[in-house]
């Protein structure tokens, strides 16, 4: 069995902690990336640009204060404190660090479906192969 992969951060006088999400993360995080167009490789860079705004409370999402319960955080709170108290350095550290902990395909995957895009991929997708069908049979 794969031993689980923790990473801790401090920043604003507190530790929090990341490790591979549950289902009820992924389901907030659903919620916070609702509208953004998860496509295409991701990087830190590109990550950071497609959440802008929203990059703090997905963080919140991802974080959770050493010895408090991932269910019981409270999100606002540690979203201010990422926004006003998390050096840069540690915002990209949080990003790649994510990406060691989590089976990232399945994760976005999730979220799609879950944000309604994931059903939109495949109808395109499956309209792209039937036009390639067609025209490779005439």
């Amino acid at each position: 069995m794969e031993e689980e992969k923790i990473f801790e951060y401090e920043f604003g006088g507190k530790t929090y902690i990341q490790k591979e999400l549950v289902w009820g993360q992924v389901k907030q995080l659903a919620s916070v990336l609702k509208g953004v167009q998860i496509e295409g490789n991701l990087t830190v860079l590109k990550i950071i640009e497609l959440l802008g705004d929203k990059l703090s409370d997905a963080l919140a999402v991802v974080l959770t204060e050493k010895g408090t319960s991932i269910k019981d955080k409270n999100l606002e709170k540690i979203a201010e404190e990422i926004e006003w108290s998390i050096p840069i350095k540690i915002k990209i550290k949080v990003i790649e660090d994510f990406f060691f902990c989590n089976p990232t395909a399945l994760i976005f995957e999730k979220l799609a479906g879950l944000m309604g895009s994931f059903q939109e991929a495949v109808e395109k997708n499956n309209q792209m192969n039937l036009n390639q069908e067609t025209t490779s049979n005439k």
